[in-house]
């Protein structure tokens, strides 16, 4: 009788044990799975979970700082992704700017490294970048977001993995092959880094896109309202704030060293003050609103008082390579506007197509067809760049002029 009792004891002990283990299970398989350009976090090691853990509590504890980028990348994002589109780069490496300068156009490293991408001096001769005291081409969103897209790709071609790329951007390529090979099939975020920096590089690029994307997913590291703040789909830079990460599209300005020291792969709180800084060169600004284009091309859409336009939009040219026929152009928008009730803002980044090609006559004739907003919206629309009204097509721009920023007006077809 006793043994079985005992029997009857031990089954039901076994039987608690599994059915409380049910909900550890659970919780495991409920976490959400987390990705860089493809490559997933391994969530089976348990090192890997815990500095994990780590890192999501320290980045929601910084919400003030999460908030200021958001509203920043609803900026340059458009411009950013863009780029690394047509460079067949991976999108989540639009997160590194956020991590390496805060979407600061001025951030200047100890180290030297300069800029969104912050980039070192002889990295960025080395991708054909302007780097000197009469200018530097670093401080330039467009031309450093090229320059990084060519050197993530001779990255990846060493490495063959985009997480490995993204340490190496930190760390640099010869150190990270030397770990590979001496670890070989260990995860690229298991690798034993020396420098906590690197450790902690990956780390922090995936909890900032996870908790600006995905917030609701990480209820139990962030506040309620600090949840709520991220989730806002409608928060926007101030125009001030706008204009001034605008004024880097095209201005290679070299801005006080000393205005804004940061370490690149650091964290940093970069508060508003950050973009008045009293010794920083005042870069070319781009005007809201009243904007007089620099050649006559759409002035006669526009009067000098007009704040909004109707049904018609001003832009810039954001890229520098040669018309050619077929050819996909990128113009940022430089006034508000409005289309068909659409509302249309400063920053917001339109697609044009050259459909002809008119030497003899001097003349281009584009079509657009996509805008991407400040809320990385997608709306569809056809527009025909103009110089009268109800006239498709403009001159052929000058070499000064297309390097100042071709300015176009549009409306629809």
């Amino acid at each position: 009788m006793q043994k079985l009792m005992r029997f009857v004891a031990t089954t039901a002990l076994l039987g608690s044990t599994v059915v409380l283990a049910q909900p550890l299970a659970q919780s495991v398989a409920s976490r959400p799975e987390v990705q860089f350009c493809g490559e997933v976090l391994p969530q089976y090691l348990p090192a890997i979970m815990t500095r994990w853990s780590h890192t999501l509590t320290r980045q929601g504890n910084q919400a003030d700082h999460l908030l200021m980028l958001k509203r920043r990348s609803a900026v340059v994002f458009p411009i950013i992704e863009a780029i690394l589109e047509r460079y067949a780069v991976p999108k989540d490496f639009k997160y590194l700017p956020l991590l390496e300068s805060s979407l600061s156009g001025r951030a200047v490293s100890r180290r030297g490294a300069a800029g969104f991408w912050q980039l070192m001096p002889s990295t960025a001769r080395h991708l054909g970048l302007r780097v000197g005291r009469r200018g530097d081409e670093r401080f330039n969103i467009q031309k450093s977001t090229v320059a990084a897209c060519k050197y993530l790709w001779e990255l990846y071609r060493e490495l063959g993995s985009w997480m490995l790329v993204a340490v190496a951007y930190n760390a640099g390529p010869t150190y990270i092959k030397q770990l590979r090979n001496q670890h070989p099939g260990q995860h690229p975020l298991a690798l034993p880094f020396r420098a906590n920096e690197t450790r902690a590089y990956v780390f922090q690029t995936m909890a900032i896109k996870e908790l600006l994307t995905r917030p609701d997913q990480y209820r139990n590291f962030l506040t309620e309202s600090n949840r709520i703040a991220l989730s806002d789909k409608t928060l926007l830079a101030s125009a001030k704030e706008r204009a001034d990460i605008l004024a880097y599209y095209e201005t290679p300005v070299s801005p006080d060293i000393t205005a804004n020291e940061t370490s690149p792969g650091e964290v940093v709180l970069i508060t508003e003050t950050d973009f008045e800084a009293p010794n920083t060169p005042t870069p070319v600004p781009v005007t809201v609103q009243n904007e007089a284009p620099a050649q006559t091309t759409g002035q006669s859409l526009m009067g000098a008082d007009d704040d909004v336009l109707l049904n018609r939009i001003q832009t810039r040219r954001i890229d520098h390579e040669p018309l050619r026929e077929g050819q996909l152009c990128q113009f940022v928008v430089v006034q508000h506007g409005s289309l068909n009730g659409q509302a249309i803002s400063v920053g917001d980044v339109l697609y044009a197509q050259v459909y002809l090609l008119d030497i003899g006559a001097k003349r281009v004739f584009l079509r657009a067809n996509k805008l991407v907003n400040s809320q990385n919206q997608t709306l569809s629309l056809s527009l025909t760049a103009i110089e009268k009204t109800k006239q498709p097509g403009v001159a052929l721009p000058t070499a000064d002029v297309q390097t100042a920023g071709w300015r176009l007006a549009w409306e629809q077809l």
